[in-house]
Parts: structure tokens; C-alpha cells; sequence
């Protein structure tokens, strides 16, 4: 057994005969001749020379499915003319024709039963499962005894059972490519990657050999070709790599040998070297500024194979397969941690959890040690190796049912990897060129980045009371509340100091209340990011006890004033909503001539009624924020009355978060939600209120669009016409969201009342990517735009189109995905108004995040 052949598993299928290579001369030979020098290519994995050969056969003879099923196996194991529709054919006719009897001779005529076999994976790979079902059951029931104990008898059941996971769990939606780019290099393919995040360092192997077999071909002898180079590369803040230097030849390993992990600071580098048809780990120490000569570690290598390993973000702990004795099966993962020296200990096997009789392979443990995905032949499977991801339940030191990540992780083929953590990017790095991925080069990863992966947090904070208060401190619990769906996510108690520890939180927006007694007393807001810090410590709490505090900790944002509106020097008044500062009911002296206005038109219409709606934002309790809003409304409604009003004509109500018109996730979204709106009851008032401009990438999901054509502002401009969008996406997609149908629809109905008009579709993408990627992707968003609009029946002359990529990104760089998603849009633009004027609204970028113009 060899390295590659480990990474590749050997253990699917084997060659049919293994003969002594010999040469020959000239291409005139008998037909024994030919057979024999056929097998003996074919014995060598020259696929390519033996379907020749073999073709010439079947070409003399066309009865003979011997020869047939040789052609269905060439076109099937073949790297370079894998062909499986054309090997399922061939399959196909020899499979009428297959002999229990069948000897490997050239005077057979028949095929063999393991016929039904090879078809069942041609079927498998091509993802005709129930077909690949049908041909395994049969070479089932047709394979004798001796063909039982032959790999493919031994893995009929988990081929059958792959298939049938793969109706279930296959989706061919997924797929988001990464390219790992180390500026640099003269080769561009990095495969093998490692991040040793700490030290901004990046450890890889570069060039073409490092390629693993994809589905068939598993017993070829990669490792007696050259490999490739070891090295390593520094990390921009941007996440790019650059300065690459090669430390193959600083480590001093006689044999084939690959980089598999690394620590967070990268002080350890461990390598797994072919020695001798024995796979060993090796480590490398970082020391005066390069990588010392590897030494072997004694303790967790055995006289079995061990393939591949990873370690944990402070290297206690490290994570490895192995075939030695004591496991379940095949290769298994195993597990060893240090002693107070430092030294590793006994290797301990993963369990059963993880652990099945068949292979599992590639462990990676992520940086905060809750997560382990790894490779394996059982589990859910949809064929070969899959790729799967366990999260640890602290509560019972065990780790959970491991669940399949689906395609495009996991196909029909063999899927095996790498994982790097370069946030945000997420990224599993196939080591075989797997041809099930369409899309997928050798060298691409296929991100994360958008994945439900379960890396969980830990939270920790103190506790503090007034000094009077402090015999009261055991007494208290803090609790951690899911502030979109409210629910309870942890509740813990305090220790003596006052300290509380939370873990196992995933990514979202939570509340963390601290309370005595089941009553409240102070809270605060904590948004976990995905892919970002996974140890969030220092929230801390001070309690007074007799105050009831919100704890919204996000900067003041305003809305810039804007003039009173008396429209066509009409009656009709416009009166604008009333935004106020975090956690405050304090009005803002801008608001004066409005609330004047509200007072003046009551004091004319004694018999007009209004209503006062008050709002918060949704980062404190309910009961402070229903408090709050209230507060802001009773304040309206005071000054009202100071400038002459009849409090009889004012009613209040208090609504607290329950009616968002923005998503609560950012700032400067929040700000919206942070008002009071004046409703005026008498449908004889001849008032318009001048709602809040609320971009639709802040709206909330609840909030039906805007009535186009009315009044609405923001902070630079107020709209008295119809308002266009632009177009906004998910990453890396160009799919319309339901959410813009409204505005394009719109869009649509102006351009077609209005046949001279004109407007262009800009395109442009966010910062991840490519440059050519990235135009391509901006493209495909113009053109959906253009497509939707023309459907509904606007004229292909009124749209002009350009694609811009990230050429001119409104945000700086950031992995805040709110402000991120601002350049994944098509910007409308009027190049030529019609009968009736129609505004395109800004695109508000908080300030912190805006592109600096020279």
C-alpha cells in the first residue's frame, strides 16, 4: 500500500489480473498475441493502448463479450478517455452474456458476472441510481462464493445502500468555488492547503502530481511518480497570500511525503511520509524563521498505515487515521492529547460515533475543536467517499451522528480533502479530480462560506452588583434568549465571582439577561458571527438593582433633516415620522416645524383625531421596549398639545418591536424601527404622512412595499414621485429575490406608459472572486433584470446593459455580508425620462463602511 493509494483508498476495486509487462515491436500480431499484450497493458493501468487493442479484437470477432467487457472497463477506468455513458453500453451488452464459469483466456467468448458490478458503478457514476440498484442486486444474486470474499462482493451491501442515500440526500443547487491564489508563483496549482491562522502563514503543496484517482482506478502507483513541492506563503489582511518559498528540502524526508496539518501558530508542521509502502507521521518544528528536518512521532504511529491527521487551534490535541489494531474497521480516526510535557499519549480510537467498519478518512477539526468533518465510505453515503461533519455535545463528551454535507461536498464519485478556515471563506479542497462537479477544476475548493456549519461558540462575562448588593450575586442567572424566535437558548448561574460561562452557541443574534428570581434586571445585545470568533468573551454586566436598563451598546444614527412639504401649494400638509437615538424618548429640535404643523392643522379641525404610534427597535426586553415606546409617544403627543392642540383630539398606543419596517441586524437599520408615525383618523383629513424611505435590502420581510408615488424620504432626498430600486442579490447568485418584483414590476409598467424613456442596467458583484468571475457574475444579473423586464412586455430598445464586476464597489472590503451585499446588485440608472418624472432612490451606506474618493 502506498500514500496516494491510502488518500484514494484502494479498497473499491482491484485490477482483474496482474501480469509481467513485455515488449513488443511491431503492431502485426496474432490475435493471441494481442489479447495477451492487451491484458498486460491494461495490468499497467495504459488504458488508453489496451481499448485499442481491444477494439481491434472485437472487431475481428463482435460475438466475443469477453472483448466487450474489456471495452466497457477501459471506457470506464480510463483518467484521460473516461467515458461512462459509452462504458455503460458496452456493459450493458456484455451483461446479456456473462458465464459463473468465465476464465480469463483469449478463447473466451462470454463476460464475467463481475460485469453487473462494473455496470452498477457506471450507473452510480452517471447518477442513474435506481439503475445502479437494479445491476448491484444482480450481480448479487449471480456472484458465487469466491466472489463474495473479492472487494466488490464485500461491498455490494454499501454500494446498494449508497444509491439509495443518494436519492434522498443528492442537490445540485449548491456550489460556490474558491481559488486559492499565492501571488508568486510560477506554478498556479495549490492544492494540499493549511492554514496556520495565528502566524498568517500558509502551507501547501504546488504543481500538477499531487492528483488523487477519481472513481475507478484505485490501485495505480501514484506515489512512485514525483511529488510535488512543499511551501509556504504569508497572509494579507485581505485574506490573499503572497511571498511563497519552497521548504521541501529544509524538512530532510527521504521518502514521498505530503503536509496534512499544522498548528495555529504554526510552530508544528506535520507531514505523513511513504516509507517503504508505510504511511508514518512525521513533525516539523518552526525554529529561526524555517521549518528543522521532520523527525517521526513515535507515539502515534504504528506498523499499520497512518494517512493523515489534524490538530487542534492550541495543538493539545491531534486527530489522525490509522489501520491499527483496536478500531472498527479499515481506517479509522483516533485521537491523542498531550501530557504535561508536552509528549503525545496513548492514541485512543473516536468511537463509534464516527468510526464505522469501513474507511474513514481526511479528518479536519476546526479551529474552535466543536466541529470534526472527515471523509468515509459509510454514515449516509451517496458513493465512494463522502464528506461528513460531527459537532461535539459537551453535555455528553460524545460527538453526534455524523450528517452528510450533500452535493456538490459529496458526489457519486470518491470525495476527499482538505479544509481551510480563511475567514469567511470556508472551503473544502478535493485532493481527487473528481469529473462529478461540473464546474470544479482540479486545483478549485468548493466554499463554504453560506453553509449551516455547526461551529459553536463559548460566551463568558462577570456579573457585577453595587457593593451593597453583593451578598446577592449567588443568587443570579443569566440567560441566553434567540431574539428572532425568543427562544431560550442556555440558562446558567453565576459562580462566586460572578463569572458565567455559555458554549455550544451557533451563529444568529441573541439576548443575554441577567436576572433574580425570574425577574428581569439588565440585558444585552450580542450578534455571533459565522466563520468569525468563536471565543467571545469579556460581556460583561453591571446591576443596579433598582433600575430597569436597555443595553442596546450600537452607536446614535440620524436621519438629516429635511423641509416641511405643503404640496402644489395645496392644503394637503405633509407630516414626517419621528426617528429618535438608541434607547432614548428625547425628541429632536429638527422635528419642531413638523409637530407645529400636526398642531396647527388639530387647532383649525377641532373635529380631526390622529393617533400616536410608538416604536423601538428590537434589542432590549419587551417589557422596557413596550415601556419605551410608549415614553416616545406621550412625549408627541405633550409637545402637540404645547403648540395648541386639544389632548382630546391624541391618542397613543405603544407597539414596542412589534411592527418593524426594518430588519433589526444593523444600526442603520435599526434606526428605522426607532419612531412614532401619526395616523390621522378621519378620512376627511386631507393630511399625507411622509413615510420613512426604508431601502428594500433593510426592509423587513413583514413590511409590504412601499405605495409607490406618494411621499418618502431619507437622508439626502425626498421622493413626491415614483421611486426605482436597484436590483439587489444573494451571494454569489443571480436569481431575482420575490422582494424586487414589486419595484421591477414597477419599472415595467413606467417604461411601457412611457415608450421614449430610457434607462441602463448596471451590474456589479461584491469583492469575492475572480475579476473575470466576477464579470461574468455581473452579467448574468444584468441579464436576468433585463429579462424579467422584457417579459413583461418593455421594449428591448429602452435598456441599455453594462457589467462592471467589483470595478466600482460602493463599500471598502469587509466580511460584514449587511454591508457586503451593497455591491451584489443591478444599479438603475434614467438615462432618458418620459411624460412623467421617476426617481432612482439611493443606496445608503453607513459611513463607516464608505469607499474614500480622492
Amino acid at each position: 500500500m502506498t500514500l496516494k493509494n491510502v488518500y484514494s483508498l484502494i479498497i473499491i476495486l482491484l485490477l482483474l489480473l496482474n501480469f509481467n509487462i513485455v515488449s513488443f515491436a511491431d503492431n502485426d500480431l496474432s490475435g493471441k498475441a494481442k489479447y495477451k499484450q492487451a491484458e498486460e497493458l491494461l495490468a499497467f493501468d495504459n488504458f488508453d493502448k489496451a481499448l485499442e487493442l481491444y477494439f481491434e479484437l472485437y472487431n475481428d470477432n463482435n460475438q466475443n463479450f469477453n472483448y466487450v467487457y474489456k471495452i466497457g472497463y477501459c471506457y470506464l477506468a480510463g483518467e484521460n478517455k473516461q467515458n461512462i455513458p459509452t462504458a455503460i453500453d458496452y456493459f450493458l451488452l456484455a451483461s446479456e452474456n456473462v458465464d459463473k464459469n468465465y476464465k480469463n483466456k483469449y478463447k473466451e467468448n462470454k463476460a464475467p458476472v463481475n460485469t453487473l458490478y462494473y455496470l452498477g458503478v457506471a450507473y452510480r457514476l452517471n447518477k442513474d441510481f435506481e439503475k445502479a440498484i437494479d445491476a448491484f442486486n444482480a450481480y448479487k444474486q449471480k456472484m458465487s462464493r469466491k466472489d463474495r470474499k473479492t472487494i466488490p462482493g464485500m461491498f455490494i451491501d454499501r454500494e446498494i445502500q449508497s444509491c439509495s442515500d443518494a436519492m434522498e440526500v443528492i442537490d445540485t443547487e449548491r456550489m460556490k468555488i474558491e481559488k486559492i491564489v499565492v501571488n508568486g508563483l510560477q506554478e498556479p496549482n495549490v492544492r494540499c492547503p493549511i492554514l496556520c491562522w495565528e502566524a498568517n502563514r500558509l502551507i501547501f503543496t504546488n504543481g500538477k502530481y499531487n492528483v488523487f484517482p477519481p472513481d475507478i482506478n484505485y490501485n495505480t502507483e501514484y506515489s512512485e511518480g514525483p511529488f510535488d513541492g512543499v511551501y509556504m506563503a504569508e497572509r494579507n489582511e485581505d485574506g490573499t497570500f503572497f511571498n511563497p518559498q519552497k521548504i521541501s528540502a529544509d524538512l530532510q524526508i527521504s521518502y514521498p511525503f505530503i503536509p496534512v496539518t499544522a498548528t495555529a501558530d504554526g510552530s508544528e508542521l506535520y507531514l505523513v511520509a511513504d516509507c517503504y509502502d508505510n504511511g508514518d507521521i512525521y513533525v516539523s518544528k518552526f525554529e529561526d524563521g524555517k521549518y528543522q528536518p521532520a523527525q517521526k512521532v513515535k507515539k502515534l504511529n504504528s506498523r499499520k498505515w497512518e494517512s493523515h491527521a489534524t490538530i487542534t487551534a492550541d495543538g493539545q490535541r491531534i486527530y489522525f487515521t490509522s489501520l491499527r489494531r483496536g478500531g472498527e474497521g479499515g481506517l479509522d480516526i483516533w485521537y491523542s492529547d498531550r501530557d504535561e510535557d508536552g509528549k503525545w499519549k496513548k492514541p485512543i480510537n473516536a468511537g463509534p460515533e464516527i468510526n464505522t467498519p469501513f474507511h474513514e478518512e481526511m479528518p479536519y477539526v476546526i479551529r474552535n475543536g466543536n466541529a470534526l468533518y472527515f471523509s468515509s465510505e459509510s454514515h449516509t453515503n451517496v458513493g465512494g467517499f463522502d464528506v461528513f461533519y460531527t459537532s461535539k455535545d459537551e453535555q455528553n463528551k460524545k460527538w453526534t451522528s455524523p450528517v452528510n454535507l450533500g452535493y456538490p461536498f459529496s458526489t457519486a464519485g470518491n470525495d476527499m480533502g482538505y479544509v481551510i478556515e480563511n475567514t469567511p471563506v470556508f472551503a473544502f479542497c478535493p485532493i481527487n479530480d473528481n469529473k462529478r462537479r461540473i464546474g470544479v477544476e482540479e486545483c478549485d475548493c468548493i466554499s463554504l462560506v453560506d453553509e449551516q456549519a455547526p461551529q459553536l461558540a463559548s460566551i463568558s462575562g462577570l456579573i457585577s452588583l453595587n457593593s451593597e448588593d453583593q451578598e446577592k450575586l449567588m443568587q443570579f442567572r443569566v440567560k441566553l434568549v434567540d431574539v428572532n424566535d425568543g427562544k431560550e437558548i442556555a440558562n446558567v448561574q453565576v459562580n462566586e465571582n460572578g463569572n458565567y460561562f455559555i458554549e455550544g452557541i451557533k451563529a444568529g443574534n441573541y439576548e443575554i439577561i441577567a436576572y433574580d428570581n425570574e425577574a428581569y434586571l439588565m440585558s444585552r445585545t450580542i450578534e455571533i458571527p459565522q466563520n468569525e470568533k468563536w471565543d467571545i468573551t469579556g460581556l460583561n454586566i453591571t446591576v443596579e438593582i433598582t433600575d430597569l436598563v436597555s443595553t442596546d451598546n450600537t452607536e446614535n444614527v440620524e436621519l438629516a433633516s429635511t423641509e416641511n412639504i405643503i404640496v402644489d401649494n395645496s392644503q394637503i400638509v405633509g407630516i414626517k415620522n419621528v426617528f429618535f437615538d438608541n434607547d432614548s424618548d428625547v425628541i429632536d429640535d429638527k422635528y419642531t416645524e413638523d409637530i407645529k404643523l400636526v398642531a396647527d392643522y388639530l387647532k383649525k379641525h377641532p373635529e380631526a383625531k390622529i393617533e400616536i404610534h410608538g416604536y423601538c427597535s428590537q434589542t432590549g426586553p419587551l417589557a422596557y421596549n413596550m415601556q419605551l415606546s410608549e415614553s416616545r409617544a406621550k412625549n408627541l403627543m405633550q409637545q402637540i398639545v404645547q403648540y395648541g392642540a386639544s389632548e382630546t383630539q391624541i391618542q397613543i398606543n405603544a407597539y414596542g418591536y412589534a411592527k418593524p419596517i426594518a430588519i433589526n441586524d444593523f444600526p442603520d437599520s435599526r434606526l428605522y424601527n426607532r419612531r412614532t408615525e401619526i395616523v390621522f383618523l378621519n378620512e376627511e383629513d386631507n393630511v399625507n404622512t411622509v413615510m420613512a424611505y426604508v431601502p428594500t435590502y433593510y426592509r423587513s420581510q413583514n413590511e409590504p412595499n412601499y405605495d409607490n408615488g406618494k411621499f418618502f424620504y431619507c437622508e439626502v432626498e425626498i421622493f413626491n414621485e415614483l421611486v426605482a430600486e436597484a436590483v439587489f442579490f444573494d451571494f454569489d447568485k443571480y436569481v431575482i429575490n420575490a422582494q424586487y418584483e414589486k419595484n421591477l414590476n414597477i419599472i415595467a409598467d413606467y417604461l411601457m406608459n412611457n415608450p421614449k424613456a430610457k434607462f441602463k442596467l448596471s451590474g456589479h458583484t461584491d469583492h469575492y472572486g475572480s475579476d473575470d468571475y466576477n464579470l461574468g457574475l455581473s452579467q448574468n444579473r444584468v441579464v436576468k433584470v433585463k429579462d424579467y423586464l422584457i417579459n413583461k412586455g418593455v421594449s428591448d430598445s429602452q435598456l441599455e446593459m453594462e457589467f462592471l464586476g467589483e470595478k466600482e464597489n460602493i463599500t471598502i472590503a469587509t466580511d460584514n455580508d449587511l454591508v457586503r451585499r451593497l455591491n451584489r446588485r443591478v444599479n438603475v440608472f434614467v438615462l432618458k425620462q418620459g411624460e412623467t418624472p421617476i426617481r432612482v432612490a439611493p443606496i445608503i451606506v453607513p459611513e463607516e463602511y464608505k469607499v474614500k474618493k480622492n
